[in-house]
């Protein structure tokens, strides 16, 4: 071992000693357990999902590894991602997990979330074809009472492990729903209704506005000098000041804490898929 190598490991070892850490469940110390988030007794309650996964929504459907087909939830309903990976069951640790997150002000959570989900997601052939992480976005109101989105946390936690970038612009959430927790499941299907909007390019924008525009002024505007491709000028030069990404064209990976019915993941997707984005696939932590 290098000697630097080995004064971080020793300095690291007296931090421990003197500020112990501790798992991010039950705040049982984490002394010898370098890099954990969680221990030993709280990670061995945390059930992946595995062949009892519902192939379409990836939601666990009777006891763990136990195959299945559709569960109910998805039967007679098309969904517009092409497939959902659950990463483990919404139960004790994970349950818990969530719900810190989300309520408690535990944002130290969206680790060990974020890697179950890289995990999961990892294990699929197409993983290696994701372009992007896109987080499902919180409207402004629940933002500034929350202090961050818990699924931008673990989208950030997802990308690094897949080494493809994060985008949490792409989706904007413009009008405030009801927790899906408290609403019945038909209730809780049409709620995130006409909630999401995609981030569109400025040139796309403008051009919509000038196609709006009667063709009158700009035949008036000629008899001055005024080019008639002034307009597609214009939109070059504000193309040039647009430099943010957008999802056209790439394979989106949504990411999000849990899953219910999917109604939510199914709007973003659809707003998603409208903005031009190839396929959307999604990945949740618990369901």
């Amino acid at each position: 071992m290098r000697l630097s190598a080995w004064l971080r490991s020793a300095a690291r070892a007296v931090i421990d000693l003197v500020f112990p850490r501790a798992c991010l469940v039950c705040d049982a110390p984490l002394l010898g357990t370098p890099r954990a988030d969680l221990c030993a007794a709280c990670e061995s309650q945390v059930v992946p999902v595995g062949e009892e996964a519902c192939p379409r929504c990836g939601k666990p459907r009777g006891a763990p590894g136990i195959p299945s087909r559709r569960c109910r939830i998805c039967r007679g309903r098309r969904f517009a991602f092409r497939r959902a990976v659950v990463a483990v069951r919404y139960e004790r640790v994970a349950r818990h997990a969530v719900h810190a997150l989300k309520f408690m002000r535990r944002p130290l959570l969206a680790r060990p979330l974020g890697e179950w989900i890289a995990q999961a997601v990892l294990a699929r052939p197409w993983s290696r074809r994701l372009d992007v992480v896109v987080p499902v976005p919180l409207h402004p109101s629940r933002l500034r009472e929350r202090g961050y989105n818990q699924a931008e946390e673990i989208a950030f936690v997802v990308a690094e492990a897949l080494g493809i970038p994060v985008d949490p612009l792409a989706l904007r959430r413009v009008r405030a729903t009801s927790r899906q927790a408290r609403l019945t499941l038909a209730a809780r299907r049409a709620n995130p209704a006409g909630a999401f909007l995609a981030r569109v390019p400025w040139r796309a924008r403008m051009g919509r506005a000038w196609r709006r525009l009667p063709s009158g002024p700009m035949r008036v505007a000629s008899r001055f000098g005024v080019p008639r491709d002034a307009p597609a000028r214009l939109l070059d030069a504000v193309a040039l000041l647009d430099s943010a990404p957008t999802v056209e064209g790439k394979r989106v990976l949504l990411v999000d804490d849990v899953i219910t019915t999917g109604a939510t993941l199914d709007a973003c997707a659809r707003v998603l898929l409208a903005a031009g984005a190839r396929s959307v696939w999604v990945a949740v932590a618990a369901g």
